[in-house]
Order: C-alpha cells, then sequence, then structure tokens
C-alpha cells in the first residue's frame, strides 16, 4: 500500500510548522510512507492550497493524509494502515471534532475536524474533492460563513448525502485520529474519560495525532518545541 502524507504551510507559520514536519518525518521514515511538503501558493486563499496539492499528488499514491501544520504524530508511532485497514470500503474517512463548532451555527451538519483526514485513490474520491472545493468557494463567496470554508463545506455535502458521501465516508470519533494541546482537553474532562473507551475499541495505545488547534502562535511554537525535544530523547 503506497502512502503519502501532505502538508503545506507558508512562511508565516514557519517557525511551528517546520518542528512538526521534522516530528512528521520521522513518522513516515518509520513505515516507508512519503512526506510532502509545499509552500507553492496556486491560489489567492490559503485554505484552498491543501486541495490542489491533494490533487497533484494523489495519482501517484493508494491513500493520500492531509495533516494541518500544526499537528504532529505522536510517539510511540502508530501506522495509519491500522486504520486504513478496517475502512477498505471508505474513500473518505474524517475525525470528529471535540465538539460542535460549526460556524454555521447549524447542529444538523455532522460535527468533524478536518486537521487530518485520508482520502483514497479512487475516480469516486476524485471526483467528490473537485465539488468539495467548489462548493467551499461557493459558500465563502455567498458570505455564508466566516472562516472555515473547507471543514463546513463537507460537513455540509455529508449532511445532503452528496453523492451518497454518507455511506462513502466515516466520521472517526474524536480522540482516534487526533487528539488537541492538554490544555484544551482539560477544559472537558468528559473527552478524557472517552480516551480509554474508544480506544481499546480500535485496538490503540493513543490517539495518531496531536492537533494544537485554536492555541496562539507562541503557544504552538512551545508545544511543537516542547514534544519534538521529548522525542530526540526517545
Amino acid at each position: 500500500m503506497k502512502i503519502a502524507l501532505v502538508m503545506w504551510y507558508n512562511d508565516k507559520i514557519k517557525e511551528y510548522a517546520d518542528i512538526n514536519y521534522k516530528i512528521n518525518y520521522e513518522y513516515c521514515k518509520k513505515f516507508g510512507y512519503d512526506l510532502i511538503r509545499s509552500n507553492q501558493c496556486l491560489t489567492n486563499h490559503v485554505w484552498l492550497e491543501r486541495f490542489f496539492l491533494i490533487k497533484k499528488n494523489i495519482d501517484k499514491y493508494d491513500y493520500i493524509i492531509w495533516i494541518d501544520a500544526d499537528a504532529h504524530f505522536i510517539y510511540p508511532f502508530i501506522p495509519l494502515t491500522k486504520i486504513i485497514k478496517r475502512n477498505l470500503d471508505k474513500h473518505f474517512i474524517f475525525s470528529e471534532d471535540m465538539k460542535h463548532y460549526s460556524t454555521l451555527r447549524d447542529n444538523n451538519i455532522p460535527n468533524l475536524n478536518v486537521g487530518i483526514f485520508i482520502i483514497k485513490n479512487t475516480d469516486y474520491s476524485k471526483e467528490l474533492l473537485n465539488n468539495w472545493i467548489d462548493y467551499a468557494i461557493k459558500i465563502k463567496d455567498n458570505g455564508e460563513e466566516k472562516k472555515a470554508f473547507d471543514q463546513d463545506s463537507i460537513a455540509i455535502l455529508i449532511k445532503k448525502n452528496y453523492k451518497n458521501l454518507k455511506n462513502m465516508s466515516i466520521i472517526l470519533p474524536f480522540g482516534i485520529l487526533q487528539r488537541f494541546s492538554y490544555k484544551k482537553i482539560n477544559k472537558n474532562k468528559k473527552i478524557i474519560v472517552k480516551y480509554p473507551i474508544l480506544l481499546l475499541k480500535y485496538k490503540l495505545t493513543h490517539p495518531f495525532i496531536c492537533h494544537h488547534a485554536g492555541e496562539s502562535h507562541d503557544t504552538r511554537v512551545k508545544l511543537s518545541k516542547k514534544y519534538y525535544d521529548k522525542l530526540l530523547k526517545y
């Protein structure tokens, strides 16, 4: 199974993104995954760059994994094939968010966080990826949404079951693919309680990645550097 991890970031967040790249590089090296990094701007919108980077590389791999630049894998490393092999019939594998953050204020749309997601190389996924881009741009242009164009747009498409997306994708519970920084987790004690139950079900010892979502730039640098230094000791 040929797998690539994809990261995109610019100089604005390079200070912490470079650290996470180093951690993710060690992860990929362990399991023989390719790690693709880019800062090339193909559009006028940073949030769109991930899509075009994925589209550029998907035909070379069986699976592409997107990971945000403020996220890194957790040691001891666990191969993502553990999740992929459990969901071979799914073209998209998403992660639930810690709580419902939809900026559309629509609690009926699926709760997800696209800091990490997995795409299978199929005609279906490539077509859906184009639809995802188009719908995200439409939401932005209509002024319906102010922040997470990419995240809310795919959630809406799942809610509408666009092209049977509910059956063609899966949203894994929060705490499997990702957890957030301890600072945020500690604000919600229930999340800590849920972890062991979920991890036992999926035969995991811990989530795959730590995502410093919502943290300040300086905090992201501090947390990523602290973890990288810890990884060097291992």
